[in-house]
This record gives structure tokens, C-alpha cells and sequence, in this order.
């Protein structure tokens, strides 16, 4: 709200429950509005002279609630689905989610499940959980709650010293990751699985003169039995 003009401004609002930002004097205005509703507010204008001329306005607030909750936020061995349940305000018209996983997904539906394709880590690790609730006028409600969705079991990944190069080719293999009691090495070659702490492959091409592609795995498994696996993009 703006007063403009001749010195002199009175604001007041006419419901209890909002607060002038401002000092009622001041030419600008700004006001907070603790909940929906329809709110009045008056201005008076006094110019130097005495003449004085009185507006009322009426603005109209929309609040926006929302919450969720889940039945599964402690889950063992992927994949697992995991589902959501969403408790609003009726005036909410769709549900941006963000799973934590890389998954994203926007619905009108206030129940939603997920599919975790892999394993959070232990007992302290988990999935942060991000949810936007928009109403039909663009107000929106944005809850997040982290590590809020648990699937126990192991985490793998692992980086290469090298990706391309000339044969024959050594490639050291570091892994990365927790909650894993073993790893296994695929190297893509017909050549046996490597349990070894400190990961080496050399690798050779079938025939001389030609390039070959090789993809690698790891697997990694933990006490439980859960398995977990990574491969390079």
C-alpha cells in the first residue's frame, strides 16, 4: 500500500489479528496477515490545510497448510517402495516431491509411493525428503524433512585411474562408500571376480589393431545379506 500525496497518513487496520509493519504515519505501509481471510485497512490523508479524505481496502489472504507422513521410514535392503501420505489444506492443488534418490515427481494426489533402488547406508543415513504444496492461486507450503526415509543396506561407487588408454592397460579401481562388509569386481573381460581390498585390472583387447569397450561393476554386500551394486555412466 502506498499514501502518495500531501504529508499526513493515518493506516489502521480494521481486524485485530493484523499488524501494521510500518509506523501508522509512515507514506508506505506494509502489513502482515496471520491466517486466511478477508482484511480491511484504512488510510486518511490530511492535507496541510486540514482537508482530509478517508479509503478502505479490502485484501483478500490465502494460507496455505500442509504436512506428510510415512508408514515406511525404516526400510531394509533395495529396492524397496516406500509410500506417502499428505495431509493439507483443501485449497492445495498440486504436490511437488523431491525423494532424495534423484527421483522427482509433481501430482494432485495427496497418497504417493517411491521405489528406492538404493540403499541409504546404516541406521543414521537417509533420504532427505522435500515436499511443495501449491494452491490454485500460486501460494505454496514447502516442507523438508532429512534423512526422514531409511534403507538399510550397503553403498558402493568407485572411481577409475584411467579410462582410456593403450594396451595393455593397468586401471586401478577405487571404491567409495559405507555399510559394506565385502566388494566383488566385474571387470567385463571374461576374467574372474576380484575380492582384493586394493582393486587392479590389466586389460588386453581381443584382437590387435581394434578398440574394445569394457564395463566394469562393483558388488558389494553387507552382514544382513544385502547386496548393492555401481557402474559408470
Amino acid at each position: 500500500f502506498a499514501g502518495g500525496g500531501d504529508p499526513g497518513y493515518e493506516w489502521a487496520t480494521l481486524n485485530d489479528n493484523a499488524k501494521l509493519q510500518n509506523s501508522s504515519d509512515s507514506e508506505d505501509q506494509h502489513l502482515s496477515f496471520p491466517d486466511s481471510g478477508n482484511y480491511k485497512v484504512q488510510l486518511a490523508v490530511t492535507s496541510a490545510r486540514g482537508c482530509t479524505d478517508t479509503q478502505k481496502a479490502t485484501t483478500e489472504v490465502e494460507r496455505v497448510f500442509a504436512d506428510f507422513s510415512s508408514p515406511d521410514t525404516f526400510n531394509t535392503c533395495a529396492p524397496v517402495v516406500v509410500d506417502f501420505e499428505v495431509q493439507s489444506s483443501p485449497n492445495v492443488s498440486n504436490y511437488q516431491w523431491e525423494f532424495g534418490d534423484n527421483h522427482s515427481q509433481k501430482t494432485t494426489k495427496t497418497n504417493i509411493s517411491n521405489v528406492y533402488t538404493r540403499n541409504s547406508g546404516d541406521s543414521s543415513s537417509g533420504f532427505d525428503i522435500r515436499m511443495t504444496a501449491t494452491s490454485d492461486r500460486g501460494c505454496s507450503k514447502t516442507i523438508a524433512k532429512d534423512k526422514y526415509i531409511t534403507v538399510l543396506g550397503p553403498v558402493i561407487d568407485f572411481e577409475l585411474s584411467s579410462r582410456e588408454g593403450c594396451e595393455p592397460m593397468k586401471v586401478d579401481f577405487k571404491l567409495s562408500g559405507k555399510n559394506y562388509t565385502a566388494a566383488f569386481a566385474s571387470y567385463d573381460d571374461n576374467s574372474n571376480l576380484d575380492t582384493a581390498p586394493d582393486l587392479q585390472h590389466t586389460y588386453k583387447v581381443a584382437r590387435k589393431g581394434v578398440k574394445q569397450t569394457f564395463d566394469p561393476f562393483i558388488l558389494a554386500k553387507d552382514a544382513q545379506g544385502c547386496f548393492a551394486s555401481s557402474q559408470l555412466d
